[in-house]
C-alpha cells in the first residue's frame, strides 16, 4: 500500500495543473472498480470518489471545476513514492456537491476512468479485417477512451457448462464493419 497518494486534477483545455488535492478525510479517497460475477455483463467503468477539505470557510470554492464537459478535467491518482500514476479518469460533469456549512467542511468529487468516452467513436474500417482474439477487440476500443494504460484481461469466470474451444475466443471482424 502507498505511503502518499496524489490527487492531480488537470485542466485539458488549457494544459495545466488545477489542483493538487493535498487534504482529504481518513476513508476518502476511494477507488472502486465495479464488477460482476457473470461472464456475460457489459463492462463496467471504475470509479474514485473524493473529498477536498476546506478550512477557511469560502462558498463555492471549487466551483470553477463544475462543468458540463465529460473531458475537461483529468484527474490523476499517482503513487508519490514510486512516482508512478495508479489511475486515470475524468471529473463527472455536474457532479460536484458542497454542503452549506460554517467553518471546516468536505467537498465531494466523483471521477470515471472514461468509458463513456467511447460514445460515437468508431474503429478505423482497416480494423475489420480478419479473426482477432477478443481480448484485441477489446483493448483497441479501450483505448479510443484517450487513456495511456496496458489493458490487461484476467478472466475471473469459467464456464463450467461448456467448453469453449480455442477458434471461438476470436471473431470475425468482418461482420462488424
Amino acid at each position: 500500500m502507498a505511503e502518499k497518494l496524489n490527487i492531480l486534477i488537470n485542466d485539458t483545455s488549457v494544459g495545466t495543473t488545477v489542483l493538487n488535492v493535498e487534504r482529504t478525510e481518513q476513508s476518502a479517497p476511494q477507488l472502486t472498480y465495479n464488477g460482476g460475477d457473470d461472464e456475460f455483463q457489459p463492462i463496467i467503468a471504475s470509479q474514485l470518489t473524493f473529498n477536498i477539505l476546506v478550512d477557511d470557510a469560502a462558498d463555492a470554492k471549487f466551483i470553477h471545476l463544475l462543468t458540463g464537459n465529460e473531458t475537461r478535467y483529468e484527474v490523476l491518482l499517482e503513487d508519490e513514492d514510486l512516482n508512478q500514476v495508479l489511475w486515470q479518469g475524468h471529473l463527472l460533469p455536474d457532479q460536484y456537491s458542497e454542503p452549506y456549512e460554517n467553518g471546516s467542511l468536505f467537498v465531494q468529487f466523483t471521477a470515471t476512468d472514461g468509458l463513456g468516452r467511447l460514445k460515437n467513436k468508431y474503429l478505423d474500417d482497416t480494423f475489420y479485417r480478419e479473426l482477432k482474439p477478443i481480448p484485441e477487440i477489446i483493448a483497441a476500443c479501450l483505448k479510443l477512451t484517450g487513456n495511456s494504460f496496458n489493458t490487461i484481461m484476467a478472466p475471473a469466470i469459467t464456464n463450467a457448462a461448456a467448453t469453449i474451444i480455442e477458434r471461438d475466443k476470436e471473431l470475425k471482424t468482418t461482420l462488424f464493419l
